[in-house]
């Protein structure tokens, strides 16, 4: 953790608020330890979390959460020094990674923005007021299949969460400073 945050600041003249641990490494213990080397939070996966809260994450035909709560919940750890853990929607990384290269970008953008209005359609009765939607990619450079290495996708999809007054994208880490969790 020490040689990873030493070599964060060498490449960006600062210190990394959050780590992404490789194969999603993640325990009690880690999870103490990066907090106590001033990591205020970590991206895990979907599956670890499912197996942490003894609930299967269901799926609709089209791949929609039937429950996005859970999913879409920062978390805190409860070790000795606490960690933030946000948790990747795996599906969203497969549609990314394997589903959209091949499509119109376009199409594509459309069809992941609706998915993500079908996710905050089913948050508007949550007893909280901000989720985050996690989206991580692990290095599968899925890029190359999209048309301009995915250049036209990620225009048309972020234009279209611009025009959107409901939703923000955000750095995980501006996300829990700003909601104090």
């Amino acid at each position: 953790i020490e040689l990873a945050i030493e070599k964060y600041k060498e490449i960006f003249d600062k210190k990394p608020k959050g780590i992404w641990l490789s194969e999603q490494c993640i325990c009690s213990k880690t999870a103490d330890l990066l907090s106590k080397c001033g990591i205020s939070w970590s991206v895990v996966d979907e599956g670890i979390l499912s197996k942490s809260i003894k609930k299967e994450f269901m799926r609709d035909f089209e791949g929609n959460l039937e429950n996005p709560y859970e999913l879409m919940t920062n978390y805190v750890t409860k070790t000795k020094h606490p960690l933030n853990l946000v948790f990747a929607d795996s599906f969203f990384a497969n549609l990314l990674n394997f589903g959209y290269g091949n499509y119109d970008s376009q199409i594509a953008a459309n069809d992941l923005y609706e998915k993500i209005k079908t996710i905050q359609f089913k948050l508007q009765n949550s007893p909280k007021e901000n989720h985050i939607l996690t989206i991580a990619l692990d290095g599968e450079n899925c890029w190359e299949t999209y048309q301009n290495d995915g250049g036209e996708f990620l225009n048309a999809l972020y234009g279209l969460i611009n025009d959107d007054d409901s939703l923000e994208t955000v750095l995980v880490g501006d996300f829990i400073k700003e909601r104090r969790l």
